[in-house]
């Protein structure tokens, strides 16, 4: 992790006491970002899935901050990427110290941010770049990045015009059971009993047959709610997102609804 010389820097979960920075940075590059207040930043903050800080010395001197689908979030990109994807995570804005340019900071940012999209089974990261006007040093850092566009569009009331970017995450393979989102030792347990020992033995089950089995096998009708996180489980071990349990709740009851009317 890159430095200012006075010891290494660090890499931490984004903190409201970091608010203030983080708005000072924000204005600093306000005109290839957006305006952004406390207020805005604390209701992003809450719709954030990743929001990190580097700390060097004590000093924040950069952030990333990104938004998982579904969150109401209003911003045209965003939604341009909302309209069109299921599995990107969108970089809202990262920002690095105006003296801490060219030192790494943002490559490391985007290092990190890869790594835990990738962990958490989303496809793609998405952004945006200014083309109108144009931010050349933005544009040529996502290129190295390996970023590609896949579309324009004019924003901030036709003052701006960016390019829509993305770029495809190799997919990290969880190796445990507890690996997986929402598979805490106790559903691990429940799994294991009924034959499946790692996240790759979920690969072509059916969640609603492993319940099945799971309640014939202890005498018992477990938590409808385990369903749903069986259901989870194996929808992203089959390549889809990486989606809470509580998503599958409504399928989860329409179809049990269903076969009890088709009795």
């Amino acid at each position: 992790m890159p430095s200012n010389g006075g010891g290494p820097a660090l890499i931490r979960d984004a903190e409201p006491r970091d608010f203030a920075t983080i708005l000072a940075l924000n204005e600093e590059s306000v005109l290839f970002t957006s305006p952004l207040d406390g207020a805005a930043l604390t209701e992003l903050h809450a719709q954030a899935a990743y929001h990190r800080v580097v700390e060097e010395e004590g000093r924040v001197a950069a952030f990333l901050l990104a938004v998982a689908p579904g969150q109401p979030y209003q911003s045209p990109n965003y939604v341009w990427f909302a309209a069109r994807r299921d599995d990107f995570l969108y970089i809202d804005r990262v920002v690095v110290a105006g003296d801490r340019r060219h030192a790494g900071l943002g490559a490391a940012l985007y290092e990190d941010v890869s790594a835990w999209a990738g962990r958490r089974g989303f496809g793609r990261l998405a952004c945006e770049v200014n083309i109108e006007p144009p931010n050349e040093v933005s544009a040529a850092f996502h290129r190295r990045q390996g970023f590609t566009q896949v579309g324009t569009q004019w924003v901030a009331d036709g003052t701006k015009r960016v390019a829509l970017l993305e770029k495809g995450l190799r997919r990290a393979t969880p190796g445990r059971l507890e690996d997986l989102k929402w598979v805490g030792p106790a559903v691990a347990a429940k799994l294991e009993a009924v034959g499946v020992h790692a996240p790759a033995d979920l690969v072509g089950r059916d969640p609603y047959a492993l319940y099945d089995e799971l309640n014939a096998r202890t005498g018992r009708c477990h938590d409808p709610c385990l369903l749903d996180v069986f259901i989870a489980a194996t929808r992203f071990m089959a390549g889809g997102p990486e989606r809470p349990w509580w998503e599958f709740t409504a399928e989860r009851k329409a179809r049990l609804a269903a076969e009890e009317r088709g009795r």
